[in-house]
């Protein structure tokens, strides 16, 4: 019934959602890449800076749109999920749905818990790269075209 693609792309998105909406199904936070330093940068020739640079910017939006992204997908798979757990809870009339609830909402804490941690990884990240930007940037001797324009 699919082709040999859509069935790839159907069990890749299914092996994608977590198989238990919690906390661990998302595994750990993706790491990050490295970046050179400020002072990497700034001791380096003209030309390996500017590889340098370009290469931190692809590796940052790579690790942003790929591990990044799938990371906070699942996770944001999990809460929607276990939001849903609650609402079934709620509705089920069962004399354990409140201790059920709690220990779904402590889940849902711990994830909220690993997103606010890649945001701030992220920001970290993004705030090393700005910072070895504008290292490359204030030497004289770079190519200024892919450098912000002074006003």
């Amino acid at each position: 019934m699919f082709g040999k693609i859509g069935l790839g792309v159907a069990v890749l998105m299914v092996s994608a959602m977590p198989a238990l909406a919690d906390s661990s199904a998302c595994g750990d936070a993706p790491v990050p890449p490295a970046l050179p330093t400020v002072s990497d940068i700034g001791r380096d020739a003209p030309a390996d800076a500017a590889k340098a640079k370009h290469q931190a910017f692809l590796d940052v939006v790579h690790w942003q749109k790929s591990d990044l992204k799938s990371y906070r997908d699942c996770i944001n798979a999990a809460t929607s999920d276990d939001n849903r757990k609650i609402a079934a809870e709620q509705q089920s009339g069962d004399k354990d749905a409140a201790t059920k609830i709690t220990g779904i909402q402590g889940d849902i804490a711990k994830l909220n818990s690993m997103y606010d941690v890649s945001v701030d990884t992220e920001k970290r990240v993004v705030g090393e790269f700005v910072a070895l930007s504008n290292a490359y940037c204030s030497r004289k001797d770079v190519d200024q075209s892919t450098c912000p324009k002074q006003q």
